[in-house]
């Protein structure tokens, strides 16, 4: 991130001189450019994989409910 102070660093956020390669505070490597990250949730791999893990999970709970509601019917 370009501060009109310097540069800021992604590791700790504190702002370094314009002139820095490295944070003075964490020893992180500070990038002129540095890029902004990725989102994440956008990528349809991710989503799908989100989803099928949300199913899995609501599925689970739903079958272990059925199976202590059946058991105490049926006993």
């Amino acid at each position: 991130m370009n501060d009109p102070r310097g540069l800021t660093c992604f590791a700790c956020g504190e702002v370094n001189t314009p002139d820095s390669r490295f944070c003075k505070f964490c020893g992180r490597a500070l990038v002129q450019e540095q890029r902004e990250r990725p989102n994440v949730a956008s990528d349809p791999r991710n989503r799908f994989l989100l989803w099928l893990v949300l199913i899995l999970i609501v599925a689970c709970a739903l079958f272990g409910i059925f199976g202590v509601l059946t058991s105490k019917i049926f006993r």
